[in-house]
């Protein structure tokens, strides 16, 4: 058959299209594209997510920053997302390669963050507030711990170190305290492992650590439950990376040197003793002998010799503090999966001495991919942190009692071969306080801890939009803990107990907690609206162990066994818990057209620490996002502009057992006993519900380089479960009850800028400013107060309707009368010393220990490969109750505690030689000032240069407080200076029992907390490639950098005011606004830090 040639040509033309197409969609379907991605000083980044617009189909980067994505349409969209960094949208149209740059989002709104559950989010999708930190930045110099990094960073966000030393504490609070119980930890949630409260972190290594998210509200933290009512803390590790196929090995090495830079300032004019005379026995150095003067010491051998005074003895005790951090980890990638294995060794040795810290730790982060639908991953984290002294800090602050107990005229260094009969007798100048070498290394806090967590996740794409995750996961920690004390211990204030024979305490504490949780998502498309609900279930398991033994004396000395405690002074006592947590919960994400988001989560937990009727509690949330930028027809300059909301309810059960009558067990002689515990159980306990709502702004200009954040929040805390007192007719002292309504609010602003933004100049600057309130709204029926701790007639109290914070003290007895002459002056007792008011409707509220604002400023500057970072932490206002102060001001150790006005200990306000030592006038000044004399004032001195009256026993050391004494017959006795004044000896004015110790507590021993710090200094410098590949790196950077220097403070004591924050480590109670011989120099740690990428 012949065909037309018109139809032929018609038909080929058609075949030849057909072919085409078919080649055309065969080759797209194969496209592949390759490319790097880099920072905007040209450093790759890896980790950096790149997936195919719209899909989950993608990839990350490698070491190198390279990637590698196949299967490509032309006309795709590729999206490249990173923590930190601003989302970037590349058109993909046949090119074979696309490097990119990315930009870090100073405003943050365009960044992608990991939320609840783990689950990743645009941060302008969130209807509610997050705080987040990366690698970039935690990367740069060594720390401690994960919080020192945070620190002063983000708003809402308050992160408190007790010193910079090695032992040190660090506590972290989110949005104020909620809690009357004393507990206001978050949670730390590590690779979506509940980890328990903040200790955690000192076992997690900062190099380990991709971003660190912090969600704030209940809002964001509802889904995790009822331990998140104090927030959430989110730590993702860094990864295996997927791309480019090979090994790369990155080595850290930071070295940290802590040196102590301001001491408190001791007097140096008297040593030890009283009137003139030495006794190396007593803990006072009021008015005892001067330099120059003969005496019989210690160390003479019963002569008399000069005495000789020493300024060095803090300078000679305290050292420079050693830490080196040493972290190597190895990652890779292959076909179907990747993993990374790191290792880290820390060593660190402390300012005070003696102290020391060693870790070990080891951390796996693997995923592999099953098929392309299933994929398996797996975090696992071992720590081994473990010390052979290591004080604890536990409100008692004993740890720098002895070093504060040496006079002037003692050379510490004399001291320091502490043993005169090793393991059985200290040498010391005295028998009533220990020789600080002594104390400093027989009185050992020993532990040992294995920290184990992780878990084994599953992950199944069933359909392109459906997909279930299934995960298990482990976490527990084993320590034995071991506080011993040497033979010859003398306590008192020399920082041990009065254990002649010494002592030992073993406790090993063992808590596992298992998670198995299951998540379905789903998200799907129509039209402009996007919808993904997720629905999940988790089963929650504690089991603890925690097992004491220990007493005095020890049979023999230098052995510390359990064996060798004499069997009638050991005692012994162990107990175990379990804890279930079943929960349902669910969350619907939905979102119109990229410019309205909706978030919704609710939770149902079942505990087993509540009443069968009582113990299924269920909490939402929602949270809204609008941006009104996408909506509205703004100016062009305008890049975002966003209203946020939300609104949410949190519940919170208790502790194991608190609802069950359980018997402890005991001995008595030779008799077993039982009985039962303190507190009364409640069958009818009821979870504790927090409920809170938000509201705020994101607004940013000129494609992000300025923005900025405003949010208020206000939360309810309801049914807070304590414990309230009861008539020991019921056989009980307390009853546990649901009572306490707490009310936090407050406001958290954010400001952030890109001043320069060029080839090879970039600065940006942050900073963040947060006010919050927590008021008790209500008690139960006849309590209308709480108190957290009472020392010395100090007390923090909350009443209903007042801040929580507020510190009451007692007055003086002062005249009441308002129409006698002498209204409102001291009155005082028969001797002339002060009467303390113990009216408990008198006490004056003298402060409260929280802050009134705080502020945190952050600036980065980078010239090509050279960087400079700032971090500035102000903290203004917070008033604290100083013990150390009161204690070494009455020692007489002291000159100035820097009070008030009247803040001398060795001269009053005025004295003997006053006007010329004219009594009578002196007595005219104090009578006819009494808005100044009738403060906590004292005339007088130490001696008769200053200003000492003549006393009873022939010593100008005489002294008196301004006040009138009752004639019994209804009339005053003045006692200001003239005939008839009651003296009393200088040495009684700062003493117990009618002195400035326990009698006259309003204006004294109370301190301004605020503080400027510079958080941190740090310069680094990367070196140039060719430099590197000369030795077949990747990459070297070096940084150089200082920390937590004080730039001012207003307690001018030369003590850290950071460190006034007593909270119990073991328990998690707070001691908050008190400090007692917290008495560590002030420490600033500098060094520097070195990577190397293979």
């Amino acid at each position: 058959m012949i065909i037309a040639p018109k139809r032929f040509l018609h038909r080929t033309a058609v075949s030849a299209w057909f072919l085409l197409c078919s080649l055309s969609y065969t080759f797209a379907q194969d496209r592949t594209v390759t490319g790097k991605v880099t920072d905007s000083r040209s450093q790759p980044l890896s980790g950096v997510t790149v997936v195919k617009k719209g899909t989950s189909q993608g990839t990350l980067t490698d070491e190198n920053g390279a990637y590698r994505l196949t299967g490509l349409h032309e006309n795709t969209i590729l999206t490249f997302s990173y923590v930190g960094m601003t989302a970037k949208d590349v058109l993909f149209s046949g090119q074979s390669k696309i490097d990119v740059v990315m930009l870090e989002d100073a405003v943050g709104l365009d960044r992608v963050v990991v939320t609840a559950l783990g689950l990743k989010r645009e941060k302008k999708a969130l209807g509610y507030s997050v705080g987040e930190v990366t690698s970039v930045k935690l990367d740069k110099v060594p720390q401690k711990d994960l919080l020192g990094a945070l620190t002063g960073k983000m708003s809402g966000v308050k992160i408190t170190n007790t010193s910079n030393d090695v032992n040190s504490d660090t506590y972290v609070n989110i949005r104020g305290l909620s809690s009357l119980a004393g507990n206001n930890s978050p949670l730390v949630v590590v690779d979506g492992v509940p980890t328990g409260d903040q200790r955690v972190l000192k076992d997690i290594n900062p190099d380990n650590i991709e971003s660190v998210t912090v969600l704030k509200g209940p809002s964001a933290a509802a889904l995790y439950g009822s331990r998140a009512g104090n927030g959430v803390i989110l730590i993702t590790s860094k990864s295996g990376k997927s791309g480019k196929k090979g090994i790369g090995v990155d080595v850290n090495i930071g070295s940290t040197f802590s040196m102590p830079y301001k001491y408190i300032d001791l007097q140096r004019r008297f040593t030890s003793g009283i009137s003139s005379v030495l006794n190396e026995n007593s803990y006072q150095q009021w008015n005892g002998p001067e330099e120059g003067e003969m005496a019989v010491q210690w160390n003479t051998n019963g002569e008399e010799k000069p005495l000789v005074f020493y300024d060095n003895s803090l300078q000679d005790y305290f050292r420079t503090g050693m830490e080196q951090v040493y972290d190597v980890s190895v990652s890779g990638s292959y076909d179907r999966g990747n993993f990374r294995l790191g290792f880290t060794h820390l060593d660190a040795t402390g300012v005070y001495p003696g102290v020391e810290l060693q870790r070990n730790g080891v951390n796996l982060a693997t995923a592999y991919n099953i098929t392309n639908k299933v994929k398996v991953s797996a975090n696992i984290d071992i720590v081994n942190p473990y010390s052979d002294n290591y004080p604890l800090k536990n409100g008692g602050e004993t740890q720098y009692m002895a070093i504060y107990q040496v006079p002037s005229h003692i050379n510490i260094n004399d001291l320091k071969d502490y043993w005169l009969d090793p393991n059985v007798q200290q040498r010391n100048f005295n028998k009533a306080h220990d020789n600080p070498w002594f104390a400093a290394y027989e009185l050992r806090d020993k532990f040992d801890r294995i920290r184990m967590f992780g878990n084994v996740k599953l992950e199944y794409q069933i359909l392109p939009d459906l997909m279930i995750m299934g995960r298990y996961a482990f976490n527990s920690s084993n320590e034995k803990r071991m506080y011993r004390q040497a033979w010859s211990g003398y306590g008192g204030d020399g920082g041990g107990q009065n254990k002649p024979q010494g002592t030992l305490n073993e406790r090993i504490n063992n808590q596992r907690e298992m998670n198995s949780d299951v998540l379905i998502s789903y998200k799907k498309s129509v039209g402009k609206f996007q919808i993904a609900p997720s629905v999940g279930g988790n089963i929650m398991t504690q089991r603890n162990y925690l097992m004491y033994a220990g007493g005095d004396p020890l049979v023999l000395p230098g052995l510390y066994t359990l064996s060798n405690v004499k069997r009638d002074g050991l005692t012994y006592y162990d107990n175990t818990y379990r804890k279930n947590i079943y929960s349902a919960y669910g969350l619907l994400d939905m979102s119109y057209d990229n410019m309205i988001f909706l978030n919704a989560t609710a939770r149902n937990d079942w505990s087993s620490t509540l009443p069968k009727d009582n113990w299924s509690y269920f909490y939402p949330s929602a949270s809204l996002s609008v941006l009104l930028n996408e909506m509205l027809p703004l100016p062009s300059w305008v890049s975002l502009l966003k209203l946020r909301s939300g609104i949410s309810q949190v519940g919170k059960d208790t502790d194991p057992y608190v609802i069950a009558r359980v018997l402890n067990q005991g001995t008595w002689g030779t008799n077993t006993t039982y009985n039962v515990p303190p507190n009364l159980p409640n069958i009818n306990l009821k979870p504790e519900i927090a409920k809170a709502y938000e509201i705020g702004t994101d607004i940013s200009f000129f494609n992000n380089r300025l923005g900025a954040d405003f949010t208020y929040y206000k939360v309810q805390n309801k049914n807070q479960i304590l414990n309230a007192s009861t008539s020991a007719a019921s056989g009980y002292t307390a009853a546990t009850i649901n009572a306490g309504n707490i009310e936090n609010y407050g406001i958290e602003i954010g400001l952030n800028a890109v001043l320069v933004r060029n080839k090879n100049w970039n600065w940006n600057i942050r900073t963040n400013f947060t006010r919050e309130r927590s008021r008790l709204k209500a008690l139960t029926e006849g309590i209308d107060q709480f108190q957290f701790w009472e020392s010395t007639h100090v007390f923090a109290i909350t009443r209903v309707g007042e801040l929580v914070g507020d510190i009451y003290t007692r007055d003086m007895v002062r005249v009441e009368d308002k129409s006698s002459p002498y209204y409102g002056w001291p009155l005082l007792n028969s001797n002339g010393k002060l009467q303390r008011n113990n009216n408990n409707n008198a006490m004056v509220k003298v402060g409260n220990f929280l802050h009134d604002f705080t502020v945190g400023l952050q600036t980065g500057i980078s010239y090509k490969n050279v960087s400079l970072s700032l971090s500035i932490d102000w903290r203004q206002g917070g008033t604290y109750y100083d013990q150390t102060m009161l204690r070494l001001a009455r020692a007489g150790k002291v000159e100035y505690f820097h009070d008030n006005a009247n803040s001398s200990t060795f001269t009053g306000i005025l004295g003997n030689n006053s006007f010329k030592g004219n009594n009578e006038t002196l007595a005219n000044e104090i009578k006819s000032h009494p808005e100044i004399y009738q403060q906590d004032t004292w005339v007088g001195g130490r001696t008769e240069d200053l200003g000492g009256f003549l006393y009873s026993n022939g010593v100008y050391e005489g002294a008196f407080f301004p006040g009138v004494i009752a004639d019994g017959q209804g009339g005053y006795i003045e006692n200001f200076g003239g005939p008839g004044t009651k003296y009393v000896k200088a040495y009684d004015i700062f003493q117990p029992s009618g002195g400035f110790w326990d009698a006259a507590m309003r204006y004294k021993w109370f301190y301004d907390g605020s503080f400027v710090k510079l958080r941190e200094l740090a310069i680094a410098y990367t070196l140039p490639e060719a430099w590197a590949h000369k030795v077949r790196a990747q990459n070297i950077s070096i940084a150089g950098f200082m920390k937590n220097l004080i730039l001012y403070a207003a307690n001018k004591t030369n003590q850290d005011p950071e460190s006034i924050y007593n909270q119990n480590p073991l328990t998690g109670e707070t001691n908050q606004g008190r400090n007692i011989w917290n008495a560590s120099p002030i420490i600033m740690p500098v060094g520097l830090k070195l990577n190397v990428s293979f």
